[in-house]
């Protein structure tokens, strides 16, 4: 019975996020993946016992995936600068995720996830 209550529950949450994804532009796509990789990263910092260790990897695969997904989304080419910045600073967090997982270092994640809501936070500012 509890199990058939999550299911229901992460399929009306899956439907959601479609339904959000069809209709959105390239800008609140991205603030879409912000969303779910801020929401992810905050239960992976919930995950640090042996026993979650399976959850902790599952989680951080999420994570790198939206990264490489944000990373995948900046135009080199007519962002200049700034997406050589969020390049580097895309791949500096998919290195200390992936490490933070092997090596359990939860200062790694702590950080990573300074980092994103701070990225996070000024591109919803600057947001049309």
């Amino acid at each position: 019975m509890i199990q058939t209550s999550r299911r229901n529950a992460a399929q009306y949450a899956n439907n959601g996020i479609e339904t959000a994804v069809v209709g959105a532009s390239p800008a609140q796509l991205v603030k879409l993946m912000f969303d779910e990789l801020r929401s992810t990263l905050g239960t992976l910092q919930h995950c640090t016992t042996p026993e979650r260790r399976e959850m902790r990897s599952r989680l951080t695969s999420r994570a790198v995936s939206i990264l490489y997904a944000l990373l995948s989304s900046l135009d080199m080419e007519q962002g200049g600068k700034i997406a050589e910045d969020l390049s580097a600073i895309y791949d500096y967090c998919i290195r200390k995720l992936q490490s933070s997982v092997t090596a359990g270092d939860s200062n790694a994640l702590t950080e990573v996830n300074a980092i994103i809501d701070e990225i996070a936070s000024a591109w919803t500012e600057i947001m049309p």
